[in-house]
């Protein structure tokens, strides 16, 4: 067909299209990169000089890898190899390529970390408040459950309660899942497994009277996280430090102690 510019020029308009186009639908894993601001992750690329020693195989590429492998819950390099390049004909949407075994193992060891930590430190500043608060008042319990065997097994001990094992654990019960479980001999003391658990600021640790550890309860509170227990009848308090409190209209004096 013909289209007019003015009285005497004229120009050619070529119609390629006369069926409607097919409309592309997102993956699922695509729009799980979609919070990934593109140009903030190239800015960390660039900060790190991530795509130094490897030019095929760019940090953009690394990062949708690991993404994949983690949510694919791949257990081997080979096996995410195979399940990566299954759908294949979707990473042109990805912006990625054809995976390499290989290669992610050469960019696992030689890429500076510190692309992927400032990405996540991006994505954590996108946490709405919600999660923010939720993820500020995080909550462990830590508790021991014995396991008796009594003769089924000869190599089992004998605690003066039972013969058999103890299996440790720290459980999440907002996530309603086990964090750490350790399986012990049944003489192994409840607070030297408790005392080998990862403190983290800000968590507070639930735990009853087998966790009875002032030095262990000291360091808690010293890595800026609490905790929550019981004390032994025969625990003796002295006073740390005085502060008044309002109650009510009146002011009340009131003091804060601690086992000696």
């Amino acid at each position: 067909m013909l289209g007019r510019i003015g009285a005497n020029r004229s120009f050619r308009v070529v119609e390629t299209q006369k069926e409607p186009s097919m409309r592309y639908t997102d993956s699922i894993f695509g729009s799980l990169l979609k919070p990934i601001d593109r140009r903030r992750f190239q800015a960390a690329v660039e900060r790190h000089d991530g795509d130094a020693y490897d030019k095929s195989f760019k940090s953009w590429d690394h990062l949708v890898a690991l993404i994949f492998a983690q949510f694919s819950h791949a257990d081997s390099l080979r096996g995410l190899e195979v399940a990566f390049n299954a759908n294949a004909h979707r990473h042109y949407h990805l912006n990625v390529g054809r995976l390499f075994r290989a290669t992610l193992s050469d960019a696992n060891a030689r890429r500076p970390v510190g692309v992927f930590a400032q990405t996540f430190a991006v994505l954590a500043e996108m946490a709405d408040r919600q999660t923010r608060r939720e993820g500020a008042e995080m909550v462990r319990l830590i508790d021991a459950s014995p396991v008796p065997l009594d003769k089924m097994c000869k190599w089992a001990t004998w605690n003066g309660r039972i013969r058999g094992m103890k299996m440790h654990v720290v459980y999440d019960p907002k996530a309603d899942v086990p964090r750490c479980v350790e399986i012990t001999p049944a003489t192994v003391n409840d607070v030297e497994i408790g005392r080998q658990v990862s403190i983290d600021a800000g968590t507070t640790y639930v735990f009853d009277k087998g966790y009875y550890h002032f030095g262990w309860w000291k360091k808690i509170n010293d890595a800026k996280a609490f905790f929550v227990t019981r004390t032994k009848v025969n625990t003796r308090f002295r006073v740390t430090r005085r502060r008044y409190v309002r109650k009510s209209s009146a002011t009340a004096s009131g003091s804060s102690t601690m086992p000696r």
